[in-house]
């Protein structure tokens, strides 16, 4: 991209949408430093809104209402946060993962004509669209996904370069590791094995041999600033976030109790192993570096150090 057309993160107003999640949550609050930010989804916490954080209460699947707040607004760019995700296998969750999953990635691009700035839309998506095939995952395999998250995640990623292709649609994905970080749900793994073990409390876990690769929510907003920042090298890319390397659920337990010093028991074995689970995800993410010239590193293990021993557990674990 030529130098003099590069536009730097603080002239760009961001759009998040549904930003009042985890990764929104904490974006909101990295980007505001730099950036003029717009959070918009269905339920909006008051307090969650400030003089460098505008708030917009939207639901993504009426096409009025998302035309309205880009009409509004007039954001340079779009984060599509907007997911609903677990990891049952239940095929009668799968209508309801593609209204929330793929529908307002739709919406977003049909309201599109009334915006006049927009110049690129980060669709986020998972490394779990990849199934159970040879690690580390790269962009160029073919995904085998394994659930209804991940076969919606799926149609969303090949929905957004589709409407890139045929459309101009200035899309990339960015397809990223398992994230930790403040505001995350009680009932992922690294919140839940903090809230039990600050009480000291015994831990039953499966076998813990699954080994996952994880990224500090910290670290995706420096790499989504990159992005942001030189926007033509990315559109109708699909990109993999992640530093290459994973940790087996039981050393990540143990390190937690570690740095939180806790007494708990950790019992190994005393669930059983999800069916078909995934042995190993973790990702190349060279195709990123060779764009961006950013190498994603391996700082997993002082990231959750500093994390578990800087911040406040109070809200999130009563």
């Amino acid at each position: 991209m030529d130098q003099a057309n590069q536009k730097k993160l603080g002239n760009y107003k961001i759009l998040l949408c549904g930003g009042n999640g985890f990764i929104g949550k904490n974006l909101s609050r990295l980007l505001a430093e730099q950036a003029e930010i717009i959070v918009a989804g269905r339920n909006l916490p008051p307090n969650d809104c400030d003089k460098k954080i505008h708030c917009a209460t939207v639901d993504f699947n009426d096409l009025l209402q998302v035309k309205e707040l880009l009409k509004t607004y007039q954001p340079d760019i779009i984060i599509n946060l907007i997911a609903q995700v677990t990891a049952e296998r239940s095929l009668s969750l799968f209508p309801s993962m593609l209204e929330t999953n793929l529908n307002p990635l739709l919406t977003l691009y049909d309201a599109s004509t009334v915006c006049t700035s927009l110049r690129l839309v980060i669709q986020i998506g998972s490394l779990e669209e990849y199934g159970d095939i040879p690690v580390p995952f790269r962009e160029e395999q073919r995904e085998q996904p394994a659930s209804p998250y991940a076969l919606s995640k799926q149609l969303a990623t090949n929905t957004a370069m589709m409407l890139h292709r045929n459309f101009n649609f200035p899309t990339v994905v960015l397809r990223l590791a398992n994230l930790f970080g403040p505001h995350q749900a009680s009932n992922k793994l690294i919140p839940y094995l903090v809230t039990q073990l600050l009480k000291n409390s015994d831990i039953a876990l499966t076998s813990g041999e699954q080994k996952r690769e994880f990224l500090y929510v910290d670290r995706l907003a420096e790499i989504i600033k990159s992005v942001i920042e030189q926007p033509d090298s990315f559109i109708g890319q699909i990109l993999n976030l992640g530093s290459s390397v994973s940790y087996s659920i039981k050393e990540i337990a143990l390190a937690c109790k570690a740095y939180l010093n806790s007494s708990s028991n950790i019992v190994f074995g005393a669930l059983p192993d999800r069916p078909n689970e995934m042995p190993d995800m973790r990702c190349s993410s060279n195709k990123f570096f060779q764009l961006s010239g950013h190498k994603i590193r391996d700082t997993f293990l002082s990231d959750l150090k500093n994390f578990l021993t800087t911040h406040s557990f109070t809200k999130e674990t009563s």
